[in-house]
């Protein structure tokens, strides 16, 4: 049992994965007010240019092609659609 929590131990130290974890609200707020900068609710343009990659590549669908809305981004962000996605 000793070595077996000395070697699980040594796992994380070195860096192993560990399961993944679904985006916090708190996270997708955080990533959300970095995207709307200009505060308006949705995002299109260069702005939302990594994000729709992420979502199309996921196989969601915006209902605007072009943007964003804050309600399609949260639920795409907790389902971690974004997770390598950065802007």
């Amino acid at each position: 049992m000793k070595k077996l929590c000395g070697a699980t131990a040594m796992a994380f130290a070195l860096g192993f994965p560990s399961p993944a974890m679904a985006a916090s609200k708190a996270d997708c707020t955080a990533m959300w007010n970095k995207a709307d900068a200009n505060n308006i609710g949705h995002i299109s343009g260069k702005e939302a240019a990594i994000y729709l990659d992420a979502m199309q590549t996921s196989g969601r669908i915006t209902a605007a092609a072009d943007r964003i809305a804050v309600e399609e981004f949260m639920a795409a962000c907790m389902a971690d659609v974004f997770k390598n996605a950065s802007a």
